[in-house]
């Protein structure tokens, strides 16, 4: 939705999200699913309207714009990604399901074992040398 801001006596027109707006994130989101909706048909779920489903191929967690999916790896790779990379700039991974690896989300990183069976997460450094450093003092 397009805001009018006013800079002096010169209105301008902003008509896309930019960083620092309050209330940025909600139309990110309902633009983004609304992609997502009519690429591939996606389904939001009504209780936790951060997760949704793909054409039963894989689901998502969203927390603003960083996004999580869990599902068929070939159809992630060359049926969705390719989607948005059109429209978006995007930077992904991929932990494949027999050999494993790592990921980054909700600026913590992910390390999958291999057949997925397991998952450790690791917190961001800074905060682990905060609270180390508040401990001390």
């Amino acid at each position: 939705m397009p805001r009018v801001v006013r800079f002096g006596t010169v209105d301008y027109v902003i008509l896309r999200c930019l960083l620092g707006q309050r209330d940025a994130s909600k139309p990110w989101y309902e633009f983004f699913v609304e992609k997502l909706q009519k690429l591939f048909g996606a389904t939001v779920c009504k209780e936790q309207p951060c997760a949704s489903k793909v054409e039963r191929k894989a689901a998502r967690v969203m927390h603003v714009d960083d996004i999580r999916f869990l599902g068929e790896q070939s159809w992630i790779c060359n049926v969705f990604l390719p989607g948005p990379e059109k429209e978006f700039r995007l930077s992904s991974s991929v932990a494949d399901h027999a050999e494993g690896g790592s990921f980054e989300f909700l600026k913590r990183f992910h390390v999958v074992e291999s057949n997925y069976e397991g998952l450790t997460v690791f917190s961001e450094s800074k905060h682990v040398q905060t609270m180390w450093a508040v401990c001390k003092s």
